[in-house]
């Protein structure tokens, strides 16, 4: 009995994760994985989004101007610096970049996306649970990432939206004079 209960629970466990291909995958595979993924998006157009980490939705929220798997875009640019794309692809294809486990509830907080010969990928990122979700067709691929490639994700939203920084830093400044 407790052996078709335990293999019940094992069954049951792909469906509750939904289209969720990898899990936990870590280091030296997960870089693989991921580079596999990028094969051929190298030079591609690329997007930054902004997300609204709660993905919930205020009728007539001015912010909100589109959605990205459920969740709110705030702001979406074009980035036309090679470094920054060169900076992502590093990223995410460095095996330092992967840990083993994630935590907590997945909200990503920002996203990006790679456009080349009509075929897209995204990534999204979420800071506070160390997830990352890599969108490919209708295939999701999860990743747990270290506390230094989420440093460098956070790196990489501040050359794509530096006046958010810009911002943070005036708010800095004003509580100091006051």
């Amino acid at each position: 009995m407790r052996i078709a209960l335990l293999s019940l629970c094992f069954i049951s466990l792909p469906l509750w994760a939904g289209e969720l291909q990898q899990e936990r995958v870590g280091d030296a595979t997960a870089a693989k994985e991921v580079t596999g993924l990028l094969e051929n998006f190298d030079g591609g157009e690329l997007s930054a989004f902004e997300l609204k980490p709660t993905g919930s939705i205020l009728i007539g929220d001015p912010d909100v101007r589109t959605h990205l798997y459920g969740k709110p875009v705030i702001v979406e640019r074009k980035i036309d610096h090679r470094e920054t794309a060169d900076m992502l692809q590093a990223l995410l294809k460095k095996p330092e970049s992967y840990g083993y486990e994630g935590r907590g509830t997945f909200k990503p907080s920002i996203a990006f996306r790679i456009e080349k010969n009509s075929k897209t990928i995204e990534v999204l990122i979420c800071y506070t649970s160390g997830w990352m979700a890599v969108h490919k067709g209708p295939v999701k691929y999860f990743y747990a990432l270290t506390p230094e490639s989420i440093k460098g994700f956070r790196v990489l939203e501040d050359y794509c939206f530096p006046e958010r920084l810009q911002t943070a830093t005036g708010n800095e400044e004003k509580k100091k004079e006051e």
